[in-house]
């Protein structure tokens, strides 16, 4: 799918640092795990069993919003780490 290739992307750009580096291979895996629910929808497409092509794909679909969103948010976290705070009297 076009959001695990997206997701991936985001995960090469996502900030490396203290404490990060066992979030992101978390999140790694579950983008793996995400890859793998895909296929299984798709092996389940090609049998016409299409409820469960969908149950996974969907898994994976949330999987992956997931793993973006925590993406996002450590970006906006480094974002304002970045920024001086505020000026001092």
């Amino acid at each position: 799918g076009n959001a695990l290739t997206e997701a991936k992307g985001m995960l090469e750009k996502a900030p490396k640092g203290k404490g990060t580096a066992a979030d992101l291979e978390a999140m790694k895996a579950d983008l793996t795990a995400a890859e793998s629910k895909i296929a299984e929808a798709n092996t389940a497409m090609q049998g016409e069993k299409f409820k469960d092509a969908k149950a996974q794909a969907d898994a994976a679909k949330s999987t992956i919003q997931g793993v973006v969103s925590q993406i996002q948010a450590a970006m906006e976290a480094k974002k304002t780490a970045a920024k001086p705070a505020g000026k001092k009297h």
